[in-house]
């Protein structure tokens, strides 16, 4: 190799001090066509990840920011989600009636733990889920600003004042056996589309005359016992509702779109704007992607701390890892299946679920000495 070829591999060391441009920014033009595909490259980079948690910081800001401006719902609704670690689809279904009981004094007082009618609805699987001082703070909170609620009422509700007329017998009827209603009904009413299939494939001889005859008889056969069961239950409802005719007023739950709603206007209004937000026009200032998913993120991440300083204070004594006990608990395809056959880890759960309280200090702080019974 010559002088001059040793010469032109030469490394060249810059002393990047004496540079004038900002440390932060690079010289280069993106091109007036290249925001969208910019937009793009942003959110790939956190792609597979699914949504992030909040960072207890951004948590309590967001929701002090809903406490002073008088939004008690998004509130409730922001420290329900978080200490319940529930999925949107199911925190839209509790009702006043699943998370308060009556004392003989016919007194209301919160459930220490309840569950929802039908399970989950992802999974259908029953669960436990339990309230804390943060949860019965804010609820307190919300009726004290809200008092003409009723025991039938959604928690969260859609506040344009829409509402649906309903009978109380049918409201009994979703609660009680809503899942298998809904099975029943789903046999009664595809069965002709099925002989119809059945039929088709008769014609175009896939199937013989007497295969045909068979399962066209099965099918009638299937869908008159769904016919019988389903009237047993409508029965049934009717005759134990105290007033199956008398028509009620409930207002609807809040929509998939108001709750993504909640978090995003909230973040906007407190500056902060992340990968998956409203305005594509704004400057991500925050490598992170937020929605109602990240309130369920929130709860795995204080679990796991709370877990793991309970059980380090002698607290709780379990085998298993706070990560396992969560793990079982999300009911996700890895929870071990041995848990289901003791109450050892439900009452671990129940013990860390009772000291999460994530946002009680803000509650706490934005009531200072006013104290709400």
């Amino acid at each position: 190799m010559n002088t001059i070829q040793e010469n032109s591999y030469q490394i060249v060391f810059i002393d990047t001090n004496k540079l004038t441009l900002p440390k932060a920014t690079v010289p280069i033009n993106t091109g007036e066509a290249s925001e969208k595909f910019m937009d793009y490259i942003d959110a790939l980079q956190t792609k597979g990840g699914g949504m992030n948690a909040f960072p207890i910081e951004v948590y309590n800001t967001m929701l002090n920011h809903m406490l002073t401006n008088g939004k008690l719902r998004n509130a409730m609704f922001f420290v329900c989600m978080a200490n319940w670690g529930m999925r949107y689809s199911d925190a839209v279904r509790v009702r006043f009636c699943h998370i308060l009981e009556r004392t003989k004094n016919s007194e209301l007082v919160f459930r220490e733990n309840f569950k929802l009618p039908n399970g989950e609805k992802k999974t259908g699987k029953n669960n436990i889920y339990y309230n804390n001082e943060a949860t019965k703070a804010i609820i307190r909170l919300y009726l004290s600003k809200n008092p003409y609620k009723k025991i039938y009422d959604y928690l969260f509700t859609s506040e344009s004042g829409n509402s649906k007329a309903v009978k109380l017998s049918e409201i009994e009827a979703g609660e009680r056996s809503g899942k298998e209603i809904k099975n029943l009904t789903k046999i009664i009413e595809s069965a002709d589309k099925r002989i119809d299939g059945l039929l088709k494939l008769y014609a175009n001889q896939a199937i013989t005359e007497e295969e045909f005859s068979n399962m066209k008889e099965r099918i009638i056969i299937e869908k008159s016992k769904a016919e019988q069961s389903l009237k047993k239950i409508n029965s049934e409802i009717k005759s134990t509702a105290e007033n199956p005719d008398e028509q009620i007023y409930v207002q609807t739950p809040i929509s998939s779109t108001a709750a993504e709603n909640i978090i995003k206007d909230t973040l906007e209004e407190i500056g902060i704007v992340p990968i998956n937000r409203k305005n594509k026009m704004e400057t991500v200032n925050i490598k992170e992607k937020y929605n109602t998913h990240s309130l369920r993120k929130v709860f795995s991440e204080s679990f796991y701390a709370v877990g793991k300083m309970l059980h380090e204070a002698g607290e709780i004594d379990i085998d298993q890892t706070s990560w396992e006990l969560l793990v079982a608990k999300m009911m996700h395809s890895s929870g071990s299946i041995t848990s289901c056959y003791n109450k050892i880890n439900e009452k671990a759960f129940e013990k860390i679920s009772k000291n999460l309280n994530i946002g009680l200090e803000e509650i706490n702080n934005f009531l200072g000495s006013f104290n709400i019974v």
